[in-house]
């Protein structure tokens, strides 16, 4: 079996599989990208797309997109973002797992009951293989027999501890708000507030969706005076439980918004949606990108955040570098102000072609990775979500989902993250609806035309359009 790959570098001390089939091994240490697992035991390994199918057992490995066939042993680590096929399940033994499709919950002590357990099912107390459960305090799940003779936990929701004081989020779904209910506005959990910084630093995904105006809406379908229209931006910031921990507010000059959208200047304040209070600011210069190649400095998009009150107080920047990736957009992100070759953060985006009508049939994903000689998106993702006809067609309105793999960032490293998800917004999702028809055009005018995909070259985008003249 060869581990080498001429664009992935594994972490020092382990070893780099891809698009291998293993069957029965026993692999430690491993980074493991778009391989079928069948029948494995893995410890302590890196996951990516992968298939399982058979009976596998992952031991304090982090795994994320991936589709279960089998019977999956989630021991420890985390277990996120995938789906459980037909005929597949996953018996969680106390790791995190989430954004798992067809997912349901469940314990497993598979192969007989669990130690000390009495002969009906009945835990008799003590301490456990695996985790520690007592007969008074956090008492494991009752057992019901198996199919196979076996003992197996009856499903029930999985516990969840949080940070230090704060009350459990709701179970209904994960990514979502509980069923038949309002998302909370005050960024509470169970009752008890929570502060924008805080959830953002526990936060596993943050979901930012864009607000609707509906006068652009208006302007831009009936092809009058769009420009003018254009209002500033408002988004809004959720956890994984439906959370409302921010909302970001554009603050721009009118002039400045009509001629030059979405290259315009602008400030964006992010406000705690608890408290009210302002809790960091972000700057963006006018530049030049988009409409001409990103070779040099006014033609790089950028945006700085920082403390509020005080430019110099720096969280974090984001950067485009020379050539702002070639084919693929990129971004860097960095804690001084020019990040560009010093970065904790490389973002790199869909080949060539994204945007207009492309955005109704798929997601758009830019992969965040820790440089460009480590596995892509081995740090987590930005996904531009699909949306409803309707929507793409008629606004510019997005939603977009963050997912951290790496538990290790900062507060200010997740700002500063939520921050090129927005700059990403402005200078590809900004754009008038792929859909333009105008009634009033004159004979031989363009009466409707549809922006079929974007083509992107070192930060130069070219739109591919269909035109239909009177």
């Amino acid at each position: 079996m060869s581990y080498g790959h001429p664009h992935a570098v594994p972490q020092p001390g382990m070893q780099f599989i891809t698009k291998e089939d293993l069957t029965g091994q026993h692999i430690q240490n491993a980074t493991i990208q778009e391989c079928d697992v069948v029948n494995c035991t893995l410890t302590n390994c890196n996951i990516t797309k992968a298939d399982f199918k058979g009976t596998c057992t992952l031991q304090n490995c982090t795994t994320r997109e991936i589709d279960v066939y089998g019977t999956v042993t989630v021991q420890g680590g985390s277990f996120t973002w995938g789906e459980v096929k037909a005929g597949g399940q996953v018996i969680d033994q106390g790791a995190h797992i989430e954004d798992i499709d067809g997912y349901i919950p469940q314990s497993g002590y598979g192969g007989g009951p669990p130690p000390g357990a009495a002969a009906g099912g009945a835990m008799a107390g003590g301490a456990m293989a695996g985790g520690a459960y007592s007969a008074q305090q956090n008492a494991p799940p009752p057992l019901a027999p198996g199919a196979h003779g076996g003992y197996q936990a009856q499903q029930q929701p999985p516990q969840y501890s949080p940070p230090n004081g704060m009350s459990p989020p709701p179970q209904q779904g994960m990514g979502q708000p509980p069923q038949g209910s309002m998302v909370n506005p005050a960024g509470q959990w169970g009752g008890e507030a929570i502060g924008a910084w805080e959830g953002v630093k526990v936060a596993n995904k943050l979901v930012v969706a864009q607000e609707i105006n509906w006068l652009e809406v208006a302007a831009d379908q009936a092809n009058c005076c769009e420009a003018c229209c254009e209002r500033p931006n408002l988004y809004k910031v959720y956890n994984e439980h439906g959370v409302e921990l921010m909302q970001a507010s554009e603050k721009s000059e009118f002039c400045n918004r009509c001629c030059c959208n979405p290259r315009h200047t602008l400030t964006l304040t992010y406000v705690d949606s608890n408290t009210q209070e302002a809790i960091a600011m972000v700057d963006r210069p006018c530049k030049l990108g988009g409409a001409c190649p990103a070779l040099i400095d006014c033609c790089q998009h950028e945006m700085t955040v920082f403390h509020v009150g005080n430019s110099q107080d720096l969280i974090g920047s984001v950067k485009q570098p020379p050539c702002g990736g070639m084919l693929r957009p990129e971004l860097h992100l960095g804690t001084t102000r020019e990040p560009v070759g010093n970065y904790f953060a490389n973002i790199t985006g869909p080949c060539c072609c994204f945007g207009g009508v492309t955005e109704m049939c798929c997601d758009q994903v830019f992969e965040i990775s820790s440089d460009k000689q480590s596995v892509r998106g081995n740090l987590g993702s930005i996904v531009k979500v699909k949306g409803d006809a309707a929507q793409e067609f008629l606004t510019d309105a997005d939603t977009f989902h963050l997912n951290f793999v790496d538990r290790s960032f900062s507060g200010e490293q997740k700002m500063t993250l939520l921050t090129s998800l927005l700059l990403l917004d402005y200078m590809f999702f900004e754009q008038n609806s792929p859909f333009e028809c105008r009634p009033c055009a004159g004979e031989g005018e363009t009466c409707c035309s549809i922006t079929l995909f974007e083509m992107y070259c070192c930060g130069l985008l070219c739109p591919c359009t269909i035109k239909c003249k009177k």
